[in-house]
């Protein structure tokens, strides 16, 4: 999943709304997946995609920060009501700070009324839905540009879709959003699986916090890229030629 995404060098197998879009899905290999046309815009891009642990909707996000967030807040709560009941995994680019994940305080305070209620609006559509939220301490910021380093791309999913292996790699794109990669490990519709802040840790052929039901691959588990994050092709510098060689979905 990508934002701001390189959209002028052709690249095969780049999902989207339009040459101009700021959101799309970037398919690196053969896979069944099919393109939400009517639940896509380009600002957001929704796709279902058939993955070993079973069905799973994808959904890249683009929170453009010269616009009001609540267009886009409320754009995603359309897409989950379509999709209600289903797992579901958001990969988006917040263009903003949040106490749910980890952010210095200097970041979340002082930085005037219009950045606090873009906080505000977000941590709440979030907290409404129930999203389990995958960022975690310990890793490199998402974003680092010589004027500093934040996180404000952020991994969220619906409670019926385990996710495992988040991880934010340094060094690898020549974009100022790191790369971000997880692996799916089990899906289950209805939702109903507990996890708190952060990825759970998984052990046995189940998973202990919600029964979710993990495939014979559970170690390897199907991964998948992310980058602005989630994301490393962005419009403002790319990787030549390499990103199959470089981010392969699964070793």
């Amino acid at each position: 999943m990508v934002q701001e995404q390189y959209t002028r060098a052709g690249l095969p197998g780049l999902l989207q709304q339009d040459v101009s879009a700021k959101a799309g899905i970037l398919v690196l290999r053969r896979t069944g997946i099919l393109r939400m046309h009517h639940l896509s815009t380009s600002h957001c891009s929704v796709a279902q995609v058939e993955l070993r642990t079973g069905l799973v909707y994808l959904v890249s996000a683009y929170f453009q920060y010269s616009e009001n967030i609540q267009s886009h807040i409320s754009h995603l709560e359309r897409v989950l009501e379509a999709l209600k009941g289903e797992p579901v995994i958001i990969a988006v680019d917040t263009n903003t700070h949040s106490s749910l994940w980890p952010s210095g305080e200097e970041q979340l305070r002082g930085r005037g009324r219009a950045a606090e209620e873009r906080r505000e609006a977000l941590e709440a559509f979030i907290l409404a839905k129930g999203f389990i939220v995958y960022n975690s301490e310990g890793e490199a910021e998402t974003f680092c540009s010589p004027n500093g380093a934040s996180n404000i791309d952020a991994t969220l999913s619906t409670r019926s879709v385990k996710i495992g292996d988040w991880r934010v790699h340094e060094d690898v794109s020549t974009s100022d959003h790191r790369l971000i990669t997880f692996a799916v490990l089990g899906t289950r519709l209805g939702g109903g699986a507990k996890c708190g802040r952060g990825a759970c840790e998984v052990s046995g052929p189940r998973c202990g916090l919600g029964g979710i039901q993990i495939g014979p691959l559970a170690a390897r588990g199907e991964h998948i890229l992310s980058s602005d994050a989630l994301w490393g092709i962005r419009s403002k510098k790319t990787v030549k030629g390499r990103n199959q060689n470089l981010y392969p979905i699964s070793k």
